[in-house]
């Protein structure tokens, strides 16, 4: 018993081991090492059906948007306040929008399909519940449709 009971937590300690985060804001073309990545687990194309994600220095959301999946949403809720960049990577041939909302005060940040800057800053208040909209203007479903989008802590 004693055996079985050891085996098991040492399947979930090395389960449970993170990839510690490094980027390099100075770089432009810096590599982002994940903290943790998050998928896009659906039905999550609504609001009331955002995936959870927790926002920390090298976090990392992946998902897809293929046919019939014009959206996904993922909802955080910061647990102290602080100043994040979101990088926004997808396939060129794809029209996708990434929106950052937030409980009363509304819509906090936009990169629109046809806006060449593929990121922005924002400070974030801890406590507030926030909401990460992927959306597809229009989906090319013979080119890539996947996409990730990266936290970097920035103050």
């Amino acid at each position: 018993m004693k055996k079985v009971v050891f085996s098991l937590l040492s399947v979930a300690l090395a389960s449970s081991v993170a990839v510690v985060a490094s980027a390099s804001e100075s770089t432009t073309n810096a590599v982002i090492k994940p903290q943790a990545i998050f998928l896009d687990r659906e039905p999550n194309n609504k609001r009331a059906d955002a995936n959870l994600f927790v926002i920390a220095d090298g976090s990392q959301i992946s998902g897809s948007l293929g046919r019939d999946d014009a959206a996904d949403w993922f909802k955080f809720t910061p647990l102290t306040s602080g100043k994040y960049r979101f990088i926004f990577s997808h396939s060129s041939s794809q029209y996708y929008e990434l929106t950052l909302r937030g409980d009363g005060v509304g819509t906090v940040a936009t990169i629109t399909y046809d806006n060449p800057n593929k990121y922005f800053d924002v400070t974030v208040d801890a406590g507030r519940d926030y909401y990460i909209a992927v959306e597809s203007v229009l989906t090319n479903l013979n080119a890539d449709t996947s996409y990730d989008i990266y936290t970097v802590k920035i103050d």
